[in-house]
């Protein structure tokens, strides 16, 4: 008497540039933006700063980030700040929001980071991976 129906989810290229989402909730520092410029600056192209977040890395999740001047997607999520942009598809987004997102030019190495990612209850040591917060386990969100 039911029909089941089964929903297919694509991702197609954005026809005008009007239809992003936009973050609020992710905070990029003036050192994160002006690396993406300094980037961009010397090939001589726009670069935007894609994130995304993978299973993998030692503590179970791992942030990917690439220099990106592919079209947008639908699922894409965009923030705006100094000139620049960074963005994320929406399912990663859920996994770095109220983060920080910054560039870290330090002795070891010389990277993008997230920075204060509420959704994290642990890192691993170099910073590339975490653990994701249960938030099922947590009475204070009951």
């Amino acid at each position: 008497m039911f029909k089941h129906f089964y929903l297919y989810i694509k991702t197609f290229p954005l026809k005008n540039y009007t239809q992003f989402r936009t973050m609020y909730n992710l905070i990029i520092t003036s050192s994160c933006a002006t690396k993406i410029k300094e980037y961009s600056i010397n090939t001589n192209t726009n670069f935007r700063l894609r994130i995304s977040v993978n299973s993998g890395g030692c503590s179970g999740f791992q942030y990917k980030f690439n220099m990106d001047q592919s079209k947008l997607l639908l699922n894409d999520i965009i923030v705006k700040k100094y000139g620049i942009e960074v963005v994320t598809d929406d399912i990663s987004y859920e996994y770095i929001k109220n983060s920080t997102i910054d560039y870290d030019n330090g002795m070891m190495r010389s990277a993008f980071i997230v920075q204060d990612n509420p959704q994290s209850e642990s890192a691993c040591g170099c910073g590339s991976s975490f653990a994701k917060k249960s938030f099922e386990n947590n009475s204070a969100m009951h």
